[in-house]
């Protein structure tokens, strides 16, 4: 066990995690157009790189898409599966044949 003190989570986490919420509630559907930075800064009285972390959160979870100059959407939720394994297999097995 560590002796440190269990620490809240960022900010910005705490916002992705409400907003990914409303995206599982429905609040927001596929290509709904999510809150902008300036929305998140007033909202939760926030800096624009908090704001900016929180979307980004959600892009990289597949949840969100940037569209430059429009927004973040909601995007449908795709399945990333990397099987870096088998991607090992084929290299090594093809070195094998050289």
């Amino acid at each position: 066990m560590s002796d440190t003190p269990d620490r809240a989570p960022h900010r910005y986490v705490e916002m992705a995690n409400e907003l990914r919420e409303a995206i599982t509630r429905g609040e927001y559907q596929v290509g709904d157009r999510l809150p902008g930075e300036n929305v998140l800064m007033q909202r939760y009285g926030v800096a624009r790189a908090t704001a900016r972390d929180a979307l980004a959160v959600l892009r990289h979870e597949g949840l969100a898409v940037a569209r430059p100059g429009a927004g973040v959407y909601v995007t449908s939720r795709k399945r990333l599966v990397r099987d870096s394994t088998a991607r090992y297999s084929r290299r090594r097995q093809a070195r094998r044949r050289s």
